[in-house]
């Protein structure tokens, strides 16, 4: 069996994808590619000197490095010979490297690229998935709302250069895109965008929360809000037409890993999750053959979600040009 190879043993590498690999493929042997990470004999410097061990070709790499270096890791792993390449958000830079990746999987159309897609493989996503459906069949979709929360402190992670980008953009946010562009289809324009400074950094435009709201082509509308300088950690999704309500609140974290699911009449459902393991699980499966559907969230929803947070953001930074307040 081929290794699995993590480029990246920061957070998202060590902490998140490894974590959840012992748990879903406990056998599987994970190799970390840091230039930056301690000498052992499950760490190399680079892809390249990977290479030369011949257990790179026809193997899966997760990609948890940083930012910055995304899509140049993804083109270096399916260069060398990468099977499958598990993308972690946010999955570019900006409209043009957003491009380059395309570009670099139009070179590749035998080989899979994942990006990952943590929500839509909770439990409690379903029921949302549900009041959409329901509400297409009955047309009304044009009645669909979303307003999505996601808010944490992450002052401590500033202080520490832990956890990557510091704006809220790349945080939280392309999750919440990507949810929006799931339930409700493409997005027919920005309404509006807003982003503030936190309290602890207020050189940096983006560091404490961004606001986004949609209107789809459906008809259907999105609020997507994201706090980094928020007092308590949340994480909620609403999603209401003529016919229903639902409210999600989701895991809070890695240690409080229950979501809520609450609908007017009925009494609250809890569900244990662990949505990072179960999109693992279905990815790993296609890999392996014994998967017979596609994964939910389609790749080209990935790329909309994407440009939906470089357009965004560049509504906010024109405001500031043309001296909006």
């Amino acid at each position: 069996m081929l290794p699995t190879i993590i480029v990246g043993a920061g957070v998202a590498g060590r902490e998140l994808h490894a974590a959840a690999l012992l748990r879903i493929r406990p056998k599987r042997e994970v190799v970390f590619i840091d230039p930056l990470a301690a000498p052992a004999p499950n760490v190399f410097s680079d892809l390249d000197v990977y290479s030369h061990t011949g257990k790179l070709s026809g193997a899966v790499v997760h990609v948890c490095s940083p930012l910055a270096t995304h899509v140049r890791v993804v083109k270096q792993a399916l260069d060398l010979g990468a099977a499958v390449v598990l993308l972690e958000k946010p999955i570019a830079v900006n409209k043009q490297e957003l491009e380059w990746l395309q570009r670099v999987i139009a070179r590749h159309p035998t080989k899979a690229v994942f990006p990952v897609a943590v929500w839509p493989h909770a439990r409690s996503y379903e029921s949302a998935r549900k009041v959409v459906e329901r509400a297409r069949k009955h047309g009304v979709a044009d009645t669909l709302r979303i307003e999505m929360d996601q808010h944490k402190d992450r002052q401590a992670d500033y202080a520490r250069g832990r956890g990557g980008s510091t704006s809220a953009f790349d945080v939280e946010f392309p999750h919440m895109s990507l949810v929006a562009r799931h339930l409700l289809g493409p997005v027919k324009n920005i309404e509006k965008a807003t982003t503030r400074p936190a309290r602890w950094a207020p050189a940096s435009r983006e560091s404490g929360a961004c606001m986004v709201r949609t209107v789809h082509f459906s008809g259907a509308t999105s609020e997507l809000r994201s706090e980094l300088d928020a007092p308590e950690r949340l994480r909620r999704l609403r999603v209401t037409s003529k016919l229903d309500d639902v409210t999600i609140t989701l895991p809070s974290s890695r240690n409080h890993p229950v979501s809520t699911v609450e609908r007017i009449g009925y009494p609250p459902e809890h569900f244990k999750e662990a949505p990072l393991d179960a999109f693992l699980h279905a990815a790993y499966s296609v890999f392996e053959g014994t998967r017979e559907v596609p994964l939910p969230v389609s790749f080209d929803e990935h790329i909309d979600a994407a440009d939906l947070v470089f357009t965004a953001r560049l509504m906010t930074i024109t405001s500031v040009l043309q001296g909006e307040p």
